[in-house]
């Protein structure tokens, strides 16, 4: 994203992403211990990857997983 100069969204994205990890870390690491921060860093990046993939696609009009590379492949 900051390649094709929409860099002020993903840096909101991070922004949240950053105080969600803090959250959850503050509410899953006392009961779960390793497994609750865990439990909450895996959370937090599958979220951020999916939030950037849908905002690749509604944006850039592109599709930025392997199967849209193998898509424009001869």
């Amino acid at each position: 994203m900051t390649m094709t100069e929409h860099q002020a969204v993903a840096v909101k994205f991070q922004a949240v992403n950053a105080v969600l990890s803090v959250l959850l870390n503050i509410t899953l690491i006392p009961p779960f211990g390793m497994l609750g921060a865990a439990l909450a860093s895996s959370s937090v990046l599958v979220i951020q990857n999916f939030a950037m993939y849908w905002n690749v696609r509604q944006r850039l009009k592109i599709d930025p997983t392997v199967f849209g590379w193998f898509a424009t492949r001869p």
